[in-house]
């Protein structure tokens, strides 16, 4: 299926309108990854919250976050706040996106689809003291690896997988043949 990629800039409003007209009828199958950026140090619970990956159903205000992606398997839109406005790349194959942003590139055909493992495996016991991460969501299942001091929450059910995977997609462009763009395709449980 060809899909485009459309960009621009955009207010917070239509930040919030878009990704309601791209995302709102099948929040349940759509992710967020959200980022702050801080430009100061965080103590050890902001560190915590600075990075969120949840179901779209569950972001409750994407104008908070100056960084983030929300994904399906028909679309991923980026925004990076710059100021009061947001710049916005959408990738995929909702041509409404037009009706916000400018098609900057046409008829991408998909090239190839990828997995790659996420940090860690699935933890099933119970934290306490300092290391208790902080209220999570129902959603969310946590993750340990050694090499991260902090538990990460990946938002998959409650299957017995012991790890993730983020599919992506990359694509070619008759119009650009030797620039590619990818973009976040879903999420997958793996019992590897």
């Amino acid at each position: 299926m060809s899909e485009r990629i459309y960009s621009g800039e955009l207010h917070e409003k239509a930040l919030r309108e878009l990704l309601d007209l791209l995302f709102g009828s099948s929040s349940e199958e759509a992710y967020a990854l959200l980022e702050t950026v801080p430009d100061r140090y965080l103590d050890e619970q902001e560190q915590r919250e600075g990075l969120q990956f949840i179901r779209y159903a569950e972001l409750t205000d994407p104008a908070g976050w100056p960084l983030g992606r929300v994904f399906h398997k028909e679309g991923e839109l980026r925004w990076q706040q710059r100021g009061e406005r947001y710049r916005v790349v959408y990738a995929g194959s909702n041509q409404e996106a037009a009706n916000y942003l400018k098609a900057t590139v046409t008829g991408l055909e998909a090239c190839s689809k990828e997995s790659f493992y996420l940090w860690g495996e699935r933890w099933e016991g119970n934290f306490t003291g300092e290391d208790a991460p902080g209220e999570s969501s129902s959603s969310c299942a946590l993750f340990l690896e050694s090499q991260i001091p902090r538990p990460l929450r990946y938002p998959v059910s409650g299957s017995p997988a012991k790890r993730c995977k983020i599919n992506v997609v990359a694509y070619t462009s008759p119009e650009q043949p030797f620039s590619n763009y990818s973009r976040f395709h879903s999420l997958k449980e793996v019992e590897e």
